[in-house]
Parts: structure tokens; sequence; C-alpha cells
């Protein structure tokens, strides 16, 4: 409440204070008239106004002067009836409930975005949202409060009042005592913003924030002061070249405590201070070649509590990064780019020195785009990138990543496309250790794939696709080489779709792999996997208000030991896995504003084991599953909204879950624009 009544008396002071404010946006005919008026008196009569006097004399730009100002007269009275109205505002309100198996959600929101005259605008948000979990048995509540208050002193200045309130909860026992977790966190700050264009090239920006903070949580603590300052220059001269330099900075002073039952065991001033300095420049060459650069340094310290040492501990940091890009695209059918960029960040603690650290990364990319001849594409790209982590631990290394990558698309004409990638990726993996690190290893992955779409008629699409890739990693420390292996995919995929009389849609789709894994020193753990999925949907629209669906999908999987030995090849199946999956539905639009849906599924898995080459029923998983859904949503004018969604759920079978048999999912939605 108290904030609200602080609200209100910032509307009407800032009212009263635009009230009598002097008023900068003259019009153009009130200027012409003043400056009349002056010539007037000033002695026009003795020839100092002789351009103004024949102007006039025409009479025809006077009649329009003078209509101009009578339009902007009678808009400055009705914005000044609509600013006598300032209360007359429109907030948004919501309310959801939502109830899905276990989980139910509440949540309400109110929301305003409200001009209240030509210079003051108003805007709140608050929302209350609550999660309820039966199973995890656990409740979880967030509440958000946001107003801003904002006023435009002239076109360069502006004035802002924010005020930013959280409340988190969340406990473990949705009928037990009080909540478990309870933080709340809350600021209120005056800012201002300054931006002014000094010439048709440079501009400034000037922001500046003040204000208080406070987090409260279960043990720790702090309130105090916050302020903030951003500025930045920007400098243009023309098209070719644009540069801007940018800081921001931002200063935290809290007074933090940490309690245990209500006593009080650490506290100490705690300061953070945050520095960003960062510049951006553009340049176009000629018409074709531009090149771009980004840099930026950035240094902090943060001073807090730690509870497990009730003690201060300091951390601070710092990092730099640049980047340069450039971009070639002088021809037509060739362009390309191309960017380097450089990255550090260093972190250092006073108390847990272990968590100290630097990384650097640095990397270079370039992309070409080539059309070699007629309907073809060609995309080159490549990437080598090196990153140093290093900490107080033995994970001090390096990782070095390349890549390349090629795609070619080429147009067969108006029915078919053809596309073609292959990608080539070699990662190594090493660390500092005097004696080899385990961990030590090189990674190999080479991709090739195909996809062919063909249209042969208007109502039929069909698609084509293979892919063969091969990945290999291999671990530098003896010890670890029973972990060297090859992996090598083969993957044949495709898909039709046909539309025939009466909008009736058939859909398949194909899908065939086979992965096999080769261990370099350990033959035993060879594998093979295959799989085979087929899904095929039908799409009945028996009338604009009916539409009858019916989709059934097929997968079969067996893995087991394989093996290559003088030419000949060794399948040992130890498991095969297949799978039915059946389902039927329908939807009915009862009335424009009314749906009704419902599914009926099916689902069957048989799992065997093979033992001594033989092939034994290990298990099988079946289970029906019915589902019924009806939506409402109706509106009552502009403003008011309603939707309720009702969905009924029943399964059986013998591995679903008990409390999942049968639930029911609820949603209901309403909003309402005052």
């Amino acid at each position: 409440m108290a904030f609200v009544f602080i609200v209100a008396l910032l509307l009407v002071f800032s009212n009263l204070y635009a009230a009598d404010a002097p008023d900068t946006s003259t019009t153009p005919a009130d200027s012409l008239k003043s400056e009349l008026s002056q010539s007037d008196t000033l002695g026009i009569e003795e020839g100092q106004g002789e351009g103004v006097t024949e102007g006039i004399e025409e009479g025809a730009e006077t009649e329009a002067v003078e209509e101009e100002a009578q339009e902007s007269s009678g808009a400055e009275e009705s914005l000044q009836r609509e600013a006598t109205k300032w209360w007359s505002v429109h907030p948004k309100s919501s309310v959801s409930i939502k109830k899905q198996k276990d989980v139910a959600k509440w949540e309400s929101k109110i929301s305003l975005n409200q001009r209240l005259n030509e210079r003051i605008t108003l805007r709140l948000d608050t929302s209350i949202q609550t999660r309820e979990n039966t199973t995890l048995n656990r409740s979880d509540s967030d509440d958000a409060t946001t107003a801003n208050l904002n006023y435009r002193v002239s076109d360069d200045l502006a004035l802002g009042i924010t005020y930013n309130s959280t409340v988190s909860a969340r406990r473990f026992s949705l009928h037990g005592g009080g909540p478990g977790n309870r933080r709340k966190k809350e600021s209120f700050k005056i800012s201002s913003d300054f931006n002014h264009s000094l010439s048709d090239a440079v501009s400034v920006r000037l922001k500046a924030a003040a204000g208080t903070t406070e987090n409260l949580s279960s043990r720790i603590r702090n309130k105090g002061t916050s302020q903030n300052l951003s500025a930045s220059v920007s400098y243009s001269p023309s098209e070719d070249l644009s540069t801007s330099i940018a800081y921001n900075g931002k200063h935290l002073l809290l007074d933090s405590r940490i309690d245990s039952a209500g006593t009080a065991l650490f506290s100490s001033q705690d300061r953070t201070l945050t520095q960003n300095l960062s510049v951006q420049a553009t340049y176009k060459f000629i018409p074709g070649i531009s090149i771009s650069l980004d840099a930026s340094q950035n240094d902090y310290q943060k001073q807090h509590p730690d509870p497990k040492e009730n003690a201060q501990e300091t951390e601070k940091g710092s990092g730099r990064s640049a980047s340069v890009s450039s971009s070639f695209n002088l021809w037509e059918k060739v362009t390309w780019d191309l960017s380097v960029s450089f990255d550090e960040t260093r972190k250092t603690y006073k108390l847990n020195t272990s968590r100290n650290s630097f990384v650097r990364n640095s990397d270079l990319q370039g992309s070409a785009r080539i059309m070699p001849w007629k309907g073809a594409t060609l995309n080159v790209g490549g990437e080598r990138k090196i990153s140093r982590g290093e900490y107080e631990t033995q994970e001090t290394g390096n990782d070095i990543h390349k890549s390349l990558t090629l795609k070619l698309t080429q147009d067969l004409g108006p029915k078919a496309n053809l596309s073609i990638t292959a990608l080539s990726d070699l990662v190594s993996i090493s660390y500092d250790d005097k004696v080899a690190n385990p961990k030590d290893r090189d990674r190999q992955s080479n991709r090739i794939s195909f996809n062919l779409d063909y249209n042969p008629l208007k109502k039929i699409t069909t698609k084509f696709g293979g892919e063969y890739s091969v990945d290999q990693s291999v671990y530098i420390k003896a010890s670890s080489s029973a972990n060297n292996r090859t992996t090598r995919k083969y993957r044949v995929s495709g898909s039709y779709k046909i539309s025939t009389f009466k909008k009736i849609t058939v859909i398949q789709d194909y899908d065939i792999s086979a992965v096999y894994t080769f261990y370099h020193f350990a033959e035993s753990k060879n594998s093979l996997v295959r799989n085979s999925n087929v899904k095929t949907r039908l799409n009945f629209p028996i009338t604009q208000r009916l539409k009858i669906t019916l989709s059934h999908t097929y997968k079969h999987q067996d893995q087991g030991n394989y093996r290559e030995s003088g030419g000949a090849r060794y399948y040992a199946r130890s498991n095969e896995t297949e799978s039915h999956s059946l389902n039927f539905g329908f939807t009915y639009r009862l009335l424009k504003k009314l749906r009704i849906m419902a599914r009926q599924g099916y689902f069957l898995q048989r799992n065997w084991r093979f033992k001594n080459g033989n092939k034994q029923l290990d298990y099988v998983t079946a289970n029906t599953e019915i589902m019924g859904r009806i939506g409402f949503t109706y509106e009552i004018g502009d403003r008011t909204k309603f939707s309720l969604k009702i969905e009924q759920h029943r399964k059986e079978g013998e591995r679903v879950n008990e409390a999942f048999k049968s639930y029911r999912n609820v949603e209901f939605e309403a909003s309402h624009v005052f």
C-alpha cells in the first residue's frame, strides 16, 4: 500500500510539473507568429523585414499557416483534456489455472502500460505463480512486481523511477508448516537518460541511476545502495564509416549478515565494482568490401559473505575480447567472409583458491558462397579454435578444434532439388600433467550426406536421403588405449506425401540405420546396432467440422557383438526389440468456440534375448490409452476473453504407473482489460 501511495503522489507531482513546465514543442505556426510580432515591433516599416512582408502580402501562405495553427491548437487542447484524465488507465489482468498429471499451477497477472500524457508513461507488472507437485510433495511460489514511471523532460532528457520486488518460497512438504526456503529481493532506483546529437555525425548518450537494494534469504541478509553509470559516443560521418565507444560501470555497497537460528554469526560490508569499456567500428572500403572491429575490456571485484567459512570472500575477475570480421562481395557468383576473435577471462578468490582459473580462446573462421554453374550453390566453411584453461587442479590443458564443411545445392528443375553435405571435424584434448593424463585424447569425425526432394506431380511429394559417417577416438595414454574405438554409421531415409480426392492425405516415413563400433584393442567389446522405423499417417477431413486421423509407427532394433576376421563377418545378436504404436483420433468443431477431440491409442512391445544362439522372449509390454479433450473459448467484446480445456486420460497396462493410470488435465485462462 505504501508503494501504491508513493506512485500516486509521483503521478500527481509529475502532472503538476508537466503543467508548469515550459512547453518546448512550439509549432511552426506559433514560431512564425512570434517572429512576425517581433518584426512588427522592431520596425518592419524601416525595411528590416521585406522578405517576410512580401510573403505575407501574397496571402496564401498566411492562410495555410493559420489553418495549421488552429489544428495544432486543437490537438494541444485534446492532449490537455487527456492529461486531466490521467486516472482513466486500462490495466490488463489474467488468471491461469493448469493441472497436468501430478502438477498443478496457478498464475495471475496484472499489467499496465499507459501513456498518461505526451510526457509521462506508467508501466506496472505484477504476477503471482504457484506450483504444486504431489509426487515430489513440493510447493513453489514466486511473486514479482515491477513498476516504472518515465517522465520526458525534453527530446534529449528523460527521468525515470523503477521499483522491483520478487519473493520466492520453496516448501518441501505440502501439508507441513512454513516454507523450507524463502527469499526476497527488493530494489528502488531513480534514473536519468540523456541522449543528444552534437552534429549529424556525432551523438552522445549518458545514463545514470542510483537507488537501494535489499536481499533476504534464510541465512544471508544484505541491503545497501547501488549506482549505475553508462556513457557512449557514436561517430558516423558517412554511410561507409560508423564507430562507437561505450562505458558501463556499476557500484554496489551492502551491509551483509549471516544468521543461524536468530544468532548473528558473521557480518561484513561488501563492495562490488564492475566496469566495462567497449569499442565498435565498421568501415566499407569500397562497395562489396567491409570490415568490422569489436573490442572490450571488463574488470570486477566482489565482496560477499561465505556461509561455509563464515567469513568475507573476495572475488576478482577481468576479461578482454577482440574480434575482426570482414566481408567480400565483389562478384555476384562469389562472396566470402573471414573473422578472427580472441577472448580471455581470469578469476581469483581469497578463500576458495581452488576455484582460481584462467581461460583463453582464439577462433579463426572463414566461409565462402560460390555459384559455379547454373542452379548450383556451393557453401564452404572452416574453423580453427584453440581453448586453454588453467586451474588449481589437474584439469589445466588445451583443446584444439578444427573443422571443415562443404555443402552443394543443385536445382534439378521445377520438380527436383539435390543437396550434398560433407563435414570433417578434429578435436584434440591434452592436459599439462607431467605424467600422461588418462583423459588425453583425439577425436576425428567425418560425415557425408545427401538429400533429394522430388515432386513428380502437384499432389505428390517425395524425399530420399542417405548418410555415412566415421567417428574415431584415440586415447594417448597406453593404459587408456582399451577405449580407442571407431564408429561407423550407415543411414538411409525416405518419405512421401500423397493428397488424394477430398483432401485425404497419406504420409509415410522410412528410416533404416546401422551403427558399427570397433574397439582397437578389445575386440570383445565390438558391437552392432541396427534400427528400422516406419511411420504411416492418414488424414481424413470428413467435413469442414469433422476430421479423422489414423497413425501407425513400427520400430525394430537388434544389437549384439560384431567382428570381422579373414574377410568373414560374425554377428552374434544379444537382444532384439519390436514395437507397434497405433493411434486413432478425431476432432470435431461442435460450435465456432467449442472443439471436441478424442484419441484411442494402443502400444505393444516385445523384447527377446539370445542365449546360445536361441531366441527367447524376455518380456512383453502392452498398454492402451483413451484420451478425450474439450476446448472452449469465448470473448466478450474486445476486452474480455475466457478459455477452458479439459483432458481426461485413461491408461491400462501392466507397466503403467499406478498414479497415472487415470488422470485429468485442466487448463483455464481468463483475461480482461479494464
